[in-house]
Parts: C-alpha cells; structure tokens; sequence
C-alpha cells in the first residue's frame, strides 16, 4: 500500500472521519483526539537548511500523485531539492496553501498549519489517504537513514511515524510518541520496522531507503 502521498481537506467530513478513527477494529483503543504532535520549525523564502528540503521533497511527492489531487500550475514541478527557500518553492507552497484551503493566510510561509497540512503535526484539519497502484521512480529521495543517525532528516521521519499512528495506519507500540530529536535510536528504529510491516515492504530491516521514503510520500 502507498501511504502518505495523498492528503485530502475533509471539512464537514471531520465528525465521520473521527468516527471511523474511534470504531475501527484494526486501530487501538487509545483515543487520539488529545494529542499533540508538535510541527517543525516555520520556514520561508530566504531559509536555506535541511527543512527546507524537506518541504521541497514532500511537494514533489505529492505532485507525483498522478491523481489530480494537487495542482502546482504556478511553477515547474519537481522542485530542485537543494533547501534552498527560493520563489520556485515560495510559489509551489502557496500552490499547496491554496489546494486544501489555507488560501492567501499562508503567505508562501510554511508555519503550523501547511506543516499539518502536509502530514507532519496536528492542528490543521487534513486527513492522510492511502491508494494502490502507485509506481516509484526512486529519483530525488532524501538520504537514507538508519540506527545511529542524528539528523533533521530522521527528525522528520519521526514527525512522520508519529502522525501515521496518530492517523491509524500504524498501530501504536511502546515506541510511541516518538521524541522528535533527530535521533534514530531504539524506539525509531522499532516504529520504523512498524511502517515498513504496515507498507509490505519487505527486506527494509528498518532503514529508511528510498522505497521506505516514497511511501512516506517523500519521493
């Protein structure tokens, strides 16, 4: 199963979605109406770091959707992933802002709310859809990541984990919440073998690879 790559604005759908989180069989008990999965820091034009790649591969992740979900007419897809906040990433996120609804409040800025919007923390109402039939290119995936990293790119993976649990398409383990500090320790590396079981991907021995990255929605 593709997870990840397709995120869909529910509006009045919320109250049913929520429903189905509470009642499904195959997701734990625990109620996750409280919890809080703290965003990423904000970052716009001007940034160049680490997180602005991450930015940039998750747009090009969700145009290569090939489902007509997200429109990005304002500029040439796929960004080029150098974390460079520039106008061609300016104006593909204010395409993203103005696919599931934040509009001109989002300023081009990827604050709390286009962060949750993309799937990485709470607070903004999206809703994370799964889908066969996707094929994988593998181009343009952040760098593999594996036990004993420490890096913004294995902080993201845990913003990731966290919200797929949070979303009910991982169940939660004793790993769960992950600390989102960037280290791929014990715990990450147990909700990453969670992932890769829940994906069918098999051999991934809890490195997040390229296919492990792409179906996070990353490449």
């Amino acid at each position: 199963m593709h997870h990840f790559k397709r995120l869909f604005v529910l509006g009045g759908m919320l109250l049913a979605a929520s429903l189905l989180f509470t009642l499904s069989p195959i997701r734990t008990p625990t109620t996750y109406a409280a919890t809080t999965i703290a965003c990423p820091a904000s970052q716009s034009e001007g940034a160049d770091n680490d997180w602005v790649q991450v930015i940039q591969w998750r747009l090009n992740g969700l145009n290569d959707t090939g489902d007509g979900d997200f429109a990005f007419p304002g500029v040439t897809m796929p960004l080029s992933t150098d974390g460079s906040f520039g106008p061609a990433t300016e104006t593909a996120v204010v395409d993203f802002q103005n696919d599931v609804g934040i509009g001109s409040s989002g300023g081009g800025v990827v604050g709390n709310r286009t962060w949750a919007a993309m799937g990485f923390c709470t607070g903004y109402p999206a809703q994370v859809a799964g889908g066969n039939g996707y094929t994988y290119s593998y181009q343009s995936c952040p760098p593999a990541q594996s036990d004993g990293n420490s890096n913004d790119f294995v902080n993201a993976a845990q913003h990731i984990l966290n919200m797929d649990v949070y979303e009910g398409y991982i169940p939660s383990g004793s790993w769960y919440q992950l600390s989102l500090d960037g280290f791929f320790g014990a715990n990450t590396l147990a909700a990453v073998n969670d992932f890769q079981s829940a994906s069918r991907i098999s051999g991934g021995g809890g490195v997040i690879g390229n296919r492990t990255w792409a179906e996070m929605g990353m490449c």
